[in-house]
Order: structure tokens, then C-alpha cells, then sequence
């Protein structure tokens, strides 16, 4: 994989960062089929956007790729679903950004069966090149979608204020970037947390 390849073809990827692609079992599509959208403002509440920390876990790089999530009313059942995918798009920001995929910690925040191979190649090709990813990246939460044990967030992923740089710091041409990027995240309840379990490009606009 080629280390300058645009952030959104990654992303894309994003169905290759997490090795799972294709469409969702049918174990998820209860969360697909159930109602979502923003509730009603008396059952919800607004999450001001706000930059995520950096570092993004305890003793870990510091990220030079921010992470902030937009304002969003979600209910407090909605809540932590969103909140899982601005904190895999945190740790995958810390990976090609510090690449240091141990210290991210995003293996933390995806299922056992789905992994970080992916994540892994961009990292060793973006190292191999001495190059990596700063700026800032804004988590767009459209949707999420309630199924018991499982849940789909919809989100634009809003990378124009990325940039790929060299060894100087200086910018690195992406042919054909897409700023945002529409996709949809495929997340399982397991021990008591919410982690992704798949992620798609496509299938709704931004």
C-alpha cells in the first residue's frame, strides 16, 4: 500500500483498516432496521463539539492528528455507541499519525475478529516513508441505530483539514482526496463496552 494514497481511499478503507468488508451479517440488521435519527429534543441531549484528548489513553503518543466531534442531540441510549466511534476515529488518528499502533491503543476499541491488520500495512508503508498524517479530523454523527446488542452509527468523516507530510513536515500530494467521507459503522455490545466490529463507505450522503 502506498503511503501517500489519500486519506479517503484509506478510509474507503476504512473497510481496510478494520479487516472486515462486504455487506453486514445478518446478525446486525436489526440495528440497520431499527429507528434512528436524531430523538426528540425532550429525549435527548446536546454534546457540544469538543476536541479529543491527546494523548488517547493513559501513558500513550501523543496524536498530531486531532479528533473533535460535531454537536449532536442523541439520546443517553444513542450516546455511547457515537461515543466509540469518535474514540476509534481518536486512536486510528494516533496510529498514522505517532505510527505507533501498540500505543494507540485502537485494538482496544474493535472486536477480537476484526482486528487491526489492516491499520497495521498503512502504518508500516507510512514509516517505511517516514511519513505521517497531522491536522485535524471532524466526527459528523448522522444517525445511529439501536438493535440490542448491537448498534450502527452513521457519520461524515470530515478529513479537509488533513494533510500527509514528509520527514520535514512539509506537505505530501494526495491525488483525488475526498474531504468527507460518508461511513457507516457496525458496533457489538461484548463485556460491557462498544466496539467496532465493521466499517463501510457509503450507502447515505453527507
Amino acid at each position: 500500500m502506498r503511503a501517500t494514497m489519500a486519506l479517503a481511499a484509506l478510509t474507503t478503507a476504512a473497510a481496510l483498516v478494520l479487516a472486515g468488508c462486504g455487506s453486514a451479517p445478518d446478525r446486525h440488521a436489526a440495528a440497520k432496521a431499527s429507528a434512528s435519527a436524531r430523538p426528540s429534543a425532550s429525549a435527548s441531549r446536546a454534546k457540544p463539539a469538543s476536541p479529543s484528548p491527546a494523548p488517547t489513553r493513559s501513558g500513550g503518543p501523543r496524536s498530531l492528528l486531532a479528533v473533535s466531534e460535531a454537536p449532536i442531540e442523541l439520546s443517553e441510549t444513542q450516546q455511547p455507541p457515537a461515543d466509540a466511534v469518535v474514540a476509534y476515529w481518536t486512536r486510528y488518528g494516533t496510529a498514522v499519525s505517532t505510527r505507533d499502533l501498540p500505543g494507540s491503543g485502537l485494538a482496544e476499541v474493535v472486536t477480537s475478529k476484526t482486528g487491526v491488520a489492516g491499520t497495521g500495512k498503512l502504518v508500516d508503508a507510512l514509516a517505511a516513508k517516514n511519513q505521517r498524517y497531522r491536522g485535524k479530523l471532524v466526527v459528523n454523527i448522522r444517525s445511529v441505530g439501536m438493535g440490542g446488542d448491537t448498534a450502527t452509527v452513521d457519520a461524515c468523516i470530515d478529513q479537509s483539514r488533513s494533510r500527509l507530510t514528509d520527514a520535514n513536515g512539509n506537505k505530501v500530494a494526495e491525488p483525488g482526496k475526498q474531504n468527507i467521507l460518508p461511513i457507516a459503522h457496525t458496533l457489538v455490545h461484548e463485556h460491557g463496552h462498544w466496539l467496532i466490529d465493521r466499517i463501510q463507505q457509503g450507502g447515505f450522503t453527507c
